[in-house]
């Protein structure tokens, strides 16, 4: 895996299983975005995929998004506990 993290939102496309969770959980492609483009970014169990996590002011929990970035799949949308 290279050594930088791409933090452009359009590099990233989500998988049908993470727009359905997106939608199901309330989370807006906006807060998707601002979460890639300045979350923190913690590593993943899975190979080539990341953890982005974003603090919003009008949500309880932050977003999370995980996503491989080496071919911008994102596997999942969630709220982080």
């Amino acid at each position: 895996m290279s050594e930088e993290v791409p933090r452009n939102p359009a590099f990233y496309h989500p998988s049908t299983h993470a727009g359905q969770q997106r939608k199901h959980r309330g989370i807006e492609w906006g807060q998707v975005s601002q979460t890639i483009t300045d979350g923190r970014v913690k590593n993943s169990h899975k190979e080539d995929c990341k953890l982005f996590v974003r603090e919003f002011e009008n949500t309880t929990k932050p977003v999370g998004v995980v996503a491989n970035v080496e071919n911008g799949h994102i596997l999942t949308i969630e709220w982080r506990g």
